[in-house]
């Protein structure tokens, strides 16, 4: 018998939030033309608007992978996508202040960076060991296909 082509509504849920966060990751390197020109951001500004985001990624990644085992990785899973959601929402808002651009630019790396490693809790939680594979090169895709959108 063949195995479904789609395993769960929990791989089909995780692979549409790494799609939204591969695409939010290259839209501000795209974006930072248009605003700084709007807002008068100098080169330094704009390299700190671009650093903010590797900043709060990197430092959530260990957190990322304990918080889903003490939180549980459904309810995180919904914090984050709430957390990098609200950034990108105020990014526009707050664009025209460069310190509460750094703050939305941090928060979405934070949000971000939680993101695959409570991914990874949930596939382990969820997916059958004989369909993670499968699960995986879903994921995968999914953030491939956002990066080019």
């Amino acid at each position: 018998m063949m195995a479904p082509w789609w395993p769960s509504a929990a791989v089909g849920l995780c692979a549409a939030a790494n799609f939204i966060n591969a695409a939010d990751r290259v839209i501000m390197p795209v974006a930072i033309v248009g605003l700084s020109q709007q807002h008068r951001y100098s080169l330094v500004q704009q390299g700190w608007i671009l650093s903010a985001f590797p900043a709060g990624y990197i430092s959530s990644q260990i957190v990322g992978s304990c918080a889903g085992a003490q939180i549980g990785s459904r309810r995180l899973m919904l914090c984050v996508v709430f957390l990098w959601s609200l950034s990108t929402l105020l990014t526009p808002i707050v664009a025209s202040s460069f310190h509460l651009l750094l703050i939305a630019r941090v928060a979405l790396g934070l949000g971000e960076g939680l993101g695959l490693p409570t991914i990874y809790h949930i596939f382990a939680e969820t997916v059958p060991a004989e369909q993670r594979t499968r699960a995986f090169s879903y994921l995968a895709a999914a953030g491939s296909i956002g990066q080019t959108v």
